[in-house]
């Protein structure tokens, strides 16, 4: 039966190789997690960027007059139209053609437009990325004289001209460079993350070690159906323990306690059996000094001994830990239901 004793009784048995599981899966947590979190090794890159200032038709009498397209009235959609030259097929395509595909071109936002709702600039940033400081420089200053031609002959523009030629970036490529306030510098984008143990993978592994050898342990128990404590001998057999002893202990109150229980059912013989010969029932009617003993059997050999078990008033069951299989155990019962002789109660003999 699988129930919360089961269980109980399972850790009190293999609690040391529970500790030794968990303490595996612990160590695996923190490992997992080092690994997960930890040093990062890539080729150091470095990020130049260049910005440019753009304005549309609209901010002059002359284009109010000639009827042009008036960017004023949507300066996002300007905006990302020259944002979408930068990566455009005619620029960065071609750039990257000539000075090779490890060069990255992108345009980052000024600002983290994921926490900020709008922000409204007329400037247009282009990061270029490369292994080479000096070439992340040039490709920048290229890319931006590039973006002024093509944005001048492609989008209705009214100005359009590089602001801040290529310098490198200090800041997180995400976003770009806070000028005036950000150190300008060497942007090193070989990434070391200080390793750290998640405290949430830790309590993950533990509780997953924790169980699965706890249950595993119980599923063991119950499938190898062996006899452990005397709560085992009662769940399984479903006979009441009489007596719990120690492997080697001798005692003199077990004969006057089975002298009690046989007088009050009107009982005078008794047979001592065990499913095995390590059950010790020889042992056991030794201990039985006054009682009328008819003999010590083991069932799992002496077949001949159910008539003299059947001619007795009672069976005295001696169990001792884990000597008997279920087979075993079963055979025993079986023995037993055949003689049909009443059984007084069993010996629960320990290892220790």
């Amino acid at each position: 039966m699988f129930n919360f004793t089961t269980i109980c009784e399972s850790v009190k048995r293999h609690w040391i190789a529970i500790v030794l599981i968990t303490a595996l899966a612990l160590v695996a947590g923190a490992g997992s997690s080092f690994v997960k979190s930890g040093k990062v090794e890539t080729a150091a890159t470095y990020t130049a960027e260049a910005s440019l200032y753009v304005t549309g038709y609209g901010y002059d009498e002359n284009a109010r007059q000639g009827g042009d397209y008036n960017y004023e009235f949507n300066e996002n959609t300007m905006m990302n139209d020259v944002r979408r030259i930068i990566v455009s097929k005619e620029v960065a395509a071609q750039i990257r053609e000539e000075y090779g595909e490890d060069i990255t071109i992108t345009t980052p936002d000024w600002k983290d437009t994921s926490t900020k709702t709008s922000w409204t600039t007329r400037f247009c940033f282009i990061d270029v990325t490369a292994e080479d400081p000096d070439l992340a420089l040039k490709v920048a200053d290229e890319v931006a004289n590039k973006v002024c031609d093509v944005a001048k002959e492609t989008v209705p523009l009214s100005q359009v001209e590089v602001f801040d030629s290529a310098a490198l970036k200090a800041t997180d490529n995400s976003t770009a460079n806070e000028w005036g306030t950000a150190d300008l510098g060497v942007e090193d984008s070989a990434e070391s993350v200080a390793s750290r143990i998640s405290m949430k993978s830790l309590v993950i592994y533990v509780f997953v070690g924790l169980c699965v050898s706890i249950f595993g342990f119980a599923v063991y128990d119950i499938m190898s159906r062996r006899v452990r404590s005397a709560n085992d001998a009662e769940r399984l057999l479903d006979i009441p323990v009489i007596a719990s002893l120690g492997a080697t202990e001798k005692s003199p109150m077990l004969a006057e306690d089975v002298r009690v229980l046989m007088k009050r059912s009107g009982l005078s013989s008794l047979a001592v059996v065990g499913a095995t010969e390590a059950d010790g029932a020889g042992n056991v009617a030794a201990m039985l000094e006054g009682v009328q003993v008819s003999g010590a059997f083991d069932l799992s050999k002496d077949t001949k001994g159910i008539s003299t078990i059947a001619e007795s008033d009672a069976i005295l069951l001696s169990v001792k830990e884990g000597a008997a299989s279920g087979k075993q155990l079963e055979n025993a019962l079986k023995q037993m239901k055949i003689s049909g002789t009443p059984v007084l109660g069993v010996v629960f003999i320990s290892k220790k």
